[in-house]
């Protein structure tokens, strides 16, 4: 029998989409890990009501060194994972709509999927709850994200050098990725005040563009952008 955990990294998440990231999670999954990156807010006390497990960091690591949370997570995951389980990596902003969510029970649960060793989705920056972003600056819709890999527990375990977006799981954890037609829900563009807040992170840690793209940042408060209903 073929087990699935999911696992899921939070902070200061309480007023966003918690509730229903973890629900989704815990529909999915036998068992659910969250790690807290010390909340100031009830996100973790929300954590409880839905994992099995939920390790506390006393200080955060956020944008300083997120591969320590990770691996720390990916740890705790396949500690209890057998060759060949399922593991689930979704962001707290990342939903699967309702349909897709069932699509991908049945898939974790009733398909071998033989020579796969990992699933990819296709992830739509929300500009609403309905329309995703679409344009030479907000192009994630065009490509595949790996969101789940079977456990192989003599794959390689190293994260991509980078202090934050490091990514849901170890380089060269993927294997031979199966393309699916399933789509994530990125949540966490949708709301203005989050994008204005994200926009001024971004301009205070990197306000020549170095890091990034500074083209990008400042289209983040574009006021009439080119949306797609999803």
């Amino acid at each position: 029998m073929v087990n699935v955990i999911s696992m899921m990294l939070v902070k200061n998440e309480a007023d966003r989409w918690l509730h229903e990231a973890l629900r989704q999670a815990r529909f999915l999954s036998d068992h659910v890990v969250v790690l807290d990156d010390a909340s100031t807010d009830t996100t973790r006390e929300i954590a409880y009501q839905y994992a099995d497990e939920v390790l506390e960091s006393a200080v955060s690591m956020f944008a300083r060194d997120e591969r320590f949370q990770r691996q720390r997570l990916w740890d705790t995951a396949t500690r209890m994972a057998r060759r060949g389980d399922w593991i689930l990596g979704f962001d707290a902003d990342e939903l699967l709509p309702e349909d897709h969510v069932e699509r991908l029970r049945l898939i974790l649960t009733t398909k071998f999927l033989p020579g796969v060793d990992s699933m990819s989705f296709r992830l739509c920056d929300m500009w609403s709850d309905t329309h995703y972003r679409d344009d030479k600056f907000w192009t994630a819709h065009h490509r595949q994200w790996v969101r789940a890999v079977r456990f192989d527990p003599t794959a390689p375990n190293r994260w991509r050098d980078a202090t934050h977006h490091c990514g849901s799981f170890p380089l060269g954890s993927e294997g031979v990725v199966g393309f699916t037609d399933l789509t994530i829900k990125h949540m966490g563009w949708s709301r203005e005040q989050d994008r204005k807040a994200k926009f001024d992170r971004y301009m205070e840690a990197d306000p020549d563009g170095a890091l990034g793209w500074l083209e990008q940042y400042h289209s983040i408060l574009d006021p009439e952008p080119h949306l797609v209903a999803l």
